[in-house]
């Protein structure tokens, strides 16, 4: 499968190149070819940034079968934006690769683990 790496931060350059190199490696290890990767340093909470059109004019001209992100947080912060931008990206696979997953806790009605 052909992928364009989306990875998006909205402050810190490092952040943002380490997790360009990880999900990179991720992508290689699946065995996805990579037709692309967008690396984009936004901080806006809307839809309209730089490199989510450039992610949308590459799909638009067949630069990958579907899209490989981290996290839902790379498309946007709020569930609002999410909503938004899967309705932009529809007809197009999303991959969530999860390299940050942590385990987390479970609580259970009295708030206790």
């Amino acid at each position: 499968m052909r992928v364009v790496i989306y990875c998006r931060r909205e402050t810190d350059l490092a952040q943002l190149e380490q997790e360009g190199t990880r999900l990179y490696a991720y992508a290689l290890q699946a065995g996805y070819q990579i037709d692309s990767m967008i690396l984009d340093l936004d901080c806006g909470i809307w839809l309209e940034r730089a490199g989510f059109y450039e992610l949308l004019r590459q799909l638009q001209h067949n630069r990958g079968d579907a899209v490989l992100l981290n996290n839902m947080i790379a498309l946007g912060s709020t569930i609002s934006v999410q909503q938004r931008a899967l309705a932009m990206l529809q007809g197009y696979p999303l991959l969530l690769a999860d390299i940050d997953s942590r385990p987390c806790l479970c609580y259970n009605q009295n708030g206790t683990v």
